[in-house]
This record gives C-alpha cells, structure tokens and sequence, in this order.
C-alpha cells in the first residue's frame, strides 16, 4: 500500500470528452487516515473505508476496471463493500456500480438516478442504457448521515457544482472529505454544464466545505492527489479569480478568444492546466454560464 503524500467498456464519447489518456493511473491505494484510503486506476478516485463493520465506497470507477478494484478493497481486509456512495452520474465513477451491486446497497443524490436511467425530463445528458443493477437504491435531495461501525458519515449535496447531482462525503471521525469532481487536484476543474452544474455553484460548494471542515482535515479530490485545506484553497483562489476576472471580461464585451489573449488564465496555466480541461475549455464553461444563477447552494451540511 502506497502512504499518503502531501497530491462495461467507458463509453467512447465520454472518454474522448474526458481525455481518457489523463484518467488512466497505474492502480495504487494510499492510505489516508482514520480506516480510509482511496484508490487511484482509470477513473475518479474511489474511497474506502475499512472498519469492523466490513467496507464501504466512494465511487466505482468504470466497469471493465471493478475486478481488480475490488480485489484492492478486499486487499484492504474488510471484504467486499456494504455500501457504495456515488458523488455523481459521471460513467468513470459510476461505470462499477452493476459489478459491487451484488454485496452493495448503492447511495446517491437523486439526480443520479435521473440521469443514469435516461429521465429525459431533467435536461441536458443522460444515459440510456444503464443496467438495473447499476442504479442506485438509496436516494436523497440535500444530505444523508451514514453510521457505519465506529464512523458517521455525513452526504451533502452540492447543488449545481460539477453537475446538478455532486455529493460530498465526510468522514468525521477521521477528519476525511471526499469531494468527489467538485476538487480537481492539480487541474482546471470540469463543469459540465450540461448536467447542471456551474461555476457558482462550484465555488460554493468549496467554500462550503471550507467554512466547516476541521484544519487538520484531509481532502480526497475526484481526480490528482489527496492534499490538506491547503490544497483546496488554493484551488479555490485559482477557481475565484479566473471567474471574476472571465465576468468583468464578459461585462465589456470580450469572447473567448478575447478572454484568452487577455490572459485571464495565465498566472494559473503552470499549476492547474496540466490535466484534461485546459484554459480555453475552462473559460468556455464559464461564459456558458453568464450571467450568473441564483440557484447555488452553500455546501453546507443541511441534512
């Protein structure tokens, strides 16, 4: 097991959307603290938490990488997962769901459902061919407590931040927040508009959980490296000031590209544009999300 350092096939179409070359990671575990530890492979980063009371998910990654996902969370000694958490409808997170659906109830904000099962009613992307068994059972509209042996386990949703279904875990007795794609570690987030999220609603759902997270907390991203508050500030900085800074832009009439020029990324590019949103996708999503919505939420746990 690799310690903590301070960072069915995938669909086609979402692969090549996702840059399916920066998703695939050799598998590792890292161990986080308190009975979590997430796991790195092709895909989001699946949490695990491992106690007397056997194992639990964060995520499943895609579906023709769950049997060797799985055997690295039985490697972890407590078994095949109890439950799996889905902090969205994304196929590199949810991709596994059908393969731990045999020993797993499955979690998720029920706009994950919607999309998975193809509610055309909800707008914007939706799959259609999602199994049965793949879908979750367990739902909820703003947060969730899970008590899972000695661990309490608080689901909150996020409204339109990554997508209009992101779920934030919280493991309180270990002081670990899984965040799911609302943190990207290292990288330009994605906000995938067409699922309902937004670069308001992004920003608070960090802030959000920033205002009550414990200093010494630890932050599992959906993607890169676990980091400290740190980290996540850091990226929230980034997050606010490309956004002002594409607003006052827009307000004077400049495009994309006149965005671009202006360099309103610039500063930022050697940190966070290394992953597979880059600057002109990031400033896209922004503007395709002018003016600004009213419907955001805070991040905070409202259960």
């Amino acid at each position: 097991m690799k310690l903590l350092r301070s960072p069915l096939a995938p669909p086609l179409a979402f692969c090549a959307l996702l840059g399916i070359s920066w998703l695939a990671q050799p598998q590792e575990t890292h161990a986080v603290r308190g009975g979590v530890s997430y796991i790195s492979n092709k895909g989001g980063n699946i949490g695990v938490l491992v106690n007397a009371a056997g194992s639990l998910m964060v995520d499943a990654q895609f579906a023709d990488v769950a049997p060797e996902n799985e055997a690295a969370v039985v490697a972890l000694g407590g078994g095949g997962p109890v439950y799996l958490i889905n902090t969205h409808w994304h196929p590199d997170h949810t991709g596994g769901n059908a393969h731990f659906a045999s020993t797993a109830q499955i979690f998720a904000h029920l706009n994950v459902r919607r999309r998975l099962e193809g509610d055309s009613e909800i707008g914007g992307r939706v799959l259609n061919d999602t199994p049965r068994a793949a879908l979750p059972v367990v739902l909820f509209k703003t947060g969730l407590k899970i008590y899972f042996g000695g661990e309490e386990l608080h689901l909150i949703h996020a409204p339109r931040a990554h997508t209009d279904g992101d779920t934030i875990v919280y493991f309180k007795e270990a002081r670990v927040i899984h965040m799911g794609d609302t943190y990207f570690s290292g990288g330009y987030p994605f906000i995938d508009i067409s699922s309902g999220g937004s670069a308001q609603g992004l920003i608070d759902a960090v802030e959000g959980v920033i205002s009550w997270a414990p200093e010494d907390a630890w932050v599992i991203p959906g993607h890169g490296q676990a980091t400290d508050l740190r980290g996540l500030l850091a990226y929230l900085e980034m997050l606010k000031t490309i956004v002002a800074r594409v607003r006052a832009g827009a307000a004077r009439s400049l495009d994309l590209d006149a965005l671009l020029a202006e360099g309103v990324t610039r500063d930022f590019d050697s940190q966070w544009g290394g992953g597979f949103i880059d600057a002109r996708r990031l400033v896209e999503s922004i503007l395709a999300d002018l003016p600004p919505s009213n419907e955001t939420g805070q991040g905070a746990q409202d259960e």
